[in-house]
């Protein structure tokens, strides 16, 4: 074996893990440019969902198109933008029903649902019990 092949391997080799690190950097940089904007849309979401808000509007406020943001969005939580909000505000209204004497009426309200009927649909659908019940159970 030559003199200074270790060496010149050795320099190879820390070159070309130079060039897998970078391209780790670079990508995990874009993922987490991704995993922050989902973020931003996610605390978008725990501000104002109480409000009349849709899908677009989450993808408007983090900059994004709505095709993009929903695909990203299913990818990152395992639910569309839809279910998220529905599901943060069920959750809401578990802790309302358990915590407050609020009427089921005023809590469907509260929590960003403009008919109280759908609420009740919604709550059962994701619950698998009515408020009322729920509200028993507690």
């Amino acid at each position: 074996m030559e003199k200074g092949y270790q060496q010149l391997l050795s320099g190879c080799v820390n070159m070309l893990l130079g060039y897998i690190s970078s391209y780790d950097n670079t990508s995990s940089q874009a993922e987490k440019e991704t995993a922050e904007d989902i973020h931003q849309a996610l605390l978008f979401i725990h501000n104002n969902f109480q409000n009349e808000i849709r899908a677009e509007d989450v993808a408007k406020s983090i900059n994004w198109g709505y095709s993009r943001f929903r695909k990203v969005f299913l990818q990152q939580t395992g639910m569309t933008p839809y279910q998220y909000i529905q599901e943060t505000r069920i959750k809401q209204s578990k802790f309302l029903i358990m915590n407050s004497t609020k009427t089921l009426k005023e809590i469907a309200y509260e929590v960003g649902f403009n008919n109280p009927d759908y609420f009740s649909t919604a709550f059962r659908r994701i619950t698998g019990v009515s408020p009322m019940e729920f509200r028993k159970e507690g």
